[in-house]
Formats: structure tokens, sequence, C-alpha cells
């Protein structure tokens, strides 16, 4: 039979300290992986920021978020990373400033972040009264900010430009609102020192965009939207609107040869750091567009049909093979050019040759549907044809052109100018 087991006070002491010292060596370990994978998430989640690894941050932001929920740094970067991604989810980004602001937080970027998101709202709002709100809620977030934070009064300028938009109004008081916040950058050692990069960019694509007149191309506009474009080389929407205003520029300008020639080298050079990127941005693919009709179509204008036919010929054929635009700039380009006075008969027949083909291929596009507008295709398909066969002296082309005639009042039988154009065709027929 054993000893007996005899327990002193001093050992049981003992033991009782050595378990709790075991107890709470496991809770300052578990405390001290908690802490590691709070900070790895956290320097992770900024790292991956920082290379554009929008996917990357959210996933590591909520993982730091799941170790500690009042971990302010990493809701601020979740709710900017929902914000600033090329779809925003916006109620996504709300609910979590929301939840900064409900929190206690007193940072000013959640009450900034709540005033972007109302006017992002507001930008999508067709009905005026939805959107007045909506804006009138931005004003209240900015302000909730305090005047001392510079991207709020950043915001406010946003929220004046976009209520002009919406109202058709001059755009000259959110111009003013962006001129004195660039002001007081420049008086002011403190605010230089408080604005952040994001705040540069809203900044400048602001200044850009308020210098943009709808009828007319304004240099600082574009010097605006560059500068912008250097603070954030990787955010789109400063290059989308420099792409867009650049596109005005060739619409509203008047050029020659001469001059659209010396512009080539600054041309190239926008559309290849356009093209590198518009791949992952549909909406830099549609300004990318849009630039490059204008710009065909500014060399159809000084009579240059080769490197009009080229330009269009690359898209219709390319990038942009699906869609009807090209198509249909390649048509008025080309009867622009048989418009001009003074074209030698050859020269003539050409153009011709080329509007016929080109307004034949846009009348078989799939995606012409409107029946008033492949019944205008058709008539001047039927007037093109008609003048090539009296240039060329060819009954087989007149011939063809009542065929189309006749084919687009079809779908228009009461348009006075087609049943005119009819009846000059059948008489040109009939002798």
């Amino acid at each position: 039979m054993g000893k007996d087991s005899n327990w002193s006070l001093q050992s049981l002491i003992e033991l009782g300290v050595s378990g709790l010292l075991v107890i709470l060596g496991l809770v300052f370990l578990f405390l001290g992986v908690q802490d590691y994978r709070l900070r790895s998430s956290s320097v992770a989640a900024f790292e991956a920021y920082d290379r554009n690894d929008s996917g990357k941050v959210e996933g590591f932001c909520r993982d730091a978020l799941s170790v500690d929920e009042t971990y302010h740094p990493a809701r601020q970067l979740l709710a900017k990373i929902l914000l600033e991604q090329e779809t925003p989810d916006l109620e996504a980004a709300e609910k979590e400033y929301r939840h900064l602001v409900d929190g206690g937080y007193s940072g000013t970027n959640a009450h900034v972040g709540l005033g972007v998101i109302s006017l992002l709202r507001a930008s999508r709002e067709k009905d005026p009264a939805a959107a007045s709100n909506w804006i009138k809620s931005a004003r209240h977030s900015f302000q909730d900010a305090g005047e001392d934070c510079i991207e709020a009064q950043i915001g406010l300028a946003h929220a004046a430009l976009l209520e002009s938009l919406k109202h058709g109004q001059s755009l000259s008081r959110g111009k003013g609102l962006f001129q004195k916040v660039l002001s007081r950058l420049h008086s002011n050692e403190t605010a230089r020192s408080s604005i952040t990069r994001d705040g540069l960019v809203d900044l400048y694509a602001g200044l850009g965009r308020a210098a943009c007149d709808p009828d007319t191309y304004q240099e600082e506009a574009a010097t605006w939207i560059h500068t912008s474009h250097y603070y954030a080389p990787d955010w789109i929407l400063p290059l989308v609107n420099l792409v867009y205003i650049d596109a005005q520029r060739y619409v509203t300008e008047t050029f020659d040869r001469e001059s659209l020639k010396e512009e080539r080298p600054s041309r190239l050079s926008l559309t290849r750091v356009v093209e590198t990127m518009s791949a992952n941005s549909p909406a830099l693919k549609e300004a990318h567009l849009q630039r490059q009709l204008a710009i065909a179509y500014a060399f159809a204008r000084v009579g240059d049909i080769a490197e009009f036919q080229g330009r269009i010929r690359s898209l219709r054929t390319g990038l942009y093979r699906d869609r009807m635009e090209p198509f249909r700039v390649e048509a008025f380009g080309l009867i622009l050019l048989i418009g001009q006075e003074g074209l030698e008969s050859t020269t003539l027949a050409k153009y011709l040759t080329k509007a016929v083909e080109a307004l034949d291929r846009l009348s078989k596009h799939p995606d012409l549907t409107d029946v008033a507008e492949r019944g205008t295709v058709l008539n001047n398909q039927a007037v093109a044809l008609y003048r090539l066969g009296v240039v060329i002296e060819a009954k087989n082309r007149i011939r063809q052109a009542l065929n189309v005639i006749q084919e687009a009042i079809k779908l228009d039988p009461g348009n006075a100018l087609f049943k005119k154009n009819l009846v000059s065709i059948e008489a040109r027929v009939k002798k």
C-alpha cells in the first residue's frame, strides 16, 4: 500500500500559482498571436494598397478587423478601397464610414468619405430633386469635417461644381471655390502640410473639370488634369477627363494639315499612355474611342483622306470592331470630303466610290436598328451612287441608286427628301 499523500498549504499555493502562470502564459501567447495577426494584416493591407492591388487590400483589412473591430486604420482603408474601386460599392463603403462615426471616431476622413459617397449618388441620379438632396447631404458631411479640413473644402467645391452641371449653369462658382483652396495652399504652410495626395488629386481634377467649357477647349483645363494625373498615375478618372478634353479640342479647334502634323508627337504620347491602360478600364477605353474618332474627323476636315480612312480602319477592324461609331464617322467624314468645292472629276469619283462603300458597310451594321437613321443612311448611299454614276457615266450605278432609294422610302414613306431624290434618280434612269 502506498504512502499517504499529505498536501501542505504551501504546496497548494505553489501549485495554484503555477497553474495561474500557465494560464496567463497561454493568454499572453494568444494575445501575442492576435497582436501579430493584427499588425501583419495591417501592414500587408497598406503594402497592397501602395501596389494598387485592391482585391488583396480588402482581404487584409477584414482579417485585421476580425482580430480587433475597433482598429480604425484598417476600417478607414477598407472604406477607402470600397469607394475607390472602378465600380464603387457605395453601400458597403458607407457602412464602414458610419461604423467609424457611430463608434466615436474623431477623424475628419470619415465625414469626407460620406460626403464623397453622397456626391457619387447625386452624379448618378437623373431626378433633379433627388440629385439636389444628395448634394445637400454631401455638403452637410463636408461641413461636419470642419473648416480646417482642406479635403472637406475641396469636397464643397465639387458639390458646387456638380450642382452647376446638373442645372446647366456656369461652372465659374465651382472654379472659384477650387481657386480659393489653391490660394489657401499657396499661402498657408499648415494647409500644405495637412493635405493628402488624394486631396491634391481631387483638387486638380476639379480645377480641370471646372475649366472645361462645353463649347471651347481651354489649355488650363488640360494643365490641371495633367497635374492631377502626375500625383496619382494609377488613378484613371483624371486621365479619362484629360482624354475627353483632348477629344473636345479636336472637334472645336480649327486645324490645317501643318498644325495636325506638328501635333503628332504630343498626340502619340497621350495615345501610348492610354492604350496601355485602357484594357483594364471601360471608362478609359470609351474615352479613347471618342478621342480617336475626333482626331480622325479633324483629318477629314483638312481633306487628308488617307490619314482619315487609315485611322478609322484601325478602329473598326481592331479594338472597336464591335462598335458602330467608327462606321458612322467614316461615312460622315467621306460625305464631308465629297462636299468640297473644286474637286477634279477623278478625285471626286474616288471619294464617291469610298463613300458608297462606307455607307454600305454602315447600312449593314447589326447595331443600326433605328429605322429613321437607317433610312437616312440609305438615302445618302443612293445619292452617292447617283452622283458616282453621273461622274463616271455608269448607268448601272444609277440603277443601283434607284434600288437603294426605293428601300429607303419603304422605311419612311412620307419623307419628302427621299421622294424628291427618287424623282431625280428615276428621271436619270429613263434617259
